[in-house]
């Protein structure tokens, strides 16, 4: 594997996850990577913009998305968006 590719990944994988990626981690149960899928995706990437940020392919960006989907209980991108916002909201309502 190329050395450039390794850091990507390295990077991807790092510890500097911020707090809504460890919010969706877990609400939804989902794996580290998941929660950087899903967090690219409420923030309106492609799934190729996606593969590209993490050095993983279209087709693991599309497998992520499903354990996602499956996880959350939802089919598509925009609903897991509303879900998501949802259960934002609930949380700054609970804060209250």
């Amino acid at each position: 594997m190329p050395a450039d590719r390794r850091g990507r990944r390295a990077k991807a994988r790092g510890s500097d996850d911020s707090i809504r990626h460890r919010q969706l981690t877990s609400w939804l149960s989902l794996t580290p990577m998941e929660g950087r899928v899903a967090e690219s995706v409420l923030d309106g990437l492609t799934y190729a913009e996606i593969a590209g940020r993490f050095g993983i392919s279209y087709h693991t960006v599309h497998t992520h998305i499903k354990a996602i989907h499956r996880k959350a209980g939802v089919r598509t991108n925009a609903r897991l968006v509303a879900l998501v916002a949802r259960l934002e909201r609930e949380e700054v309502d609970s804060r209250r």
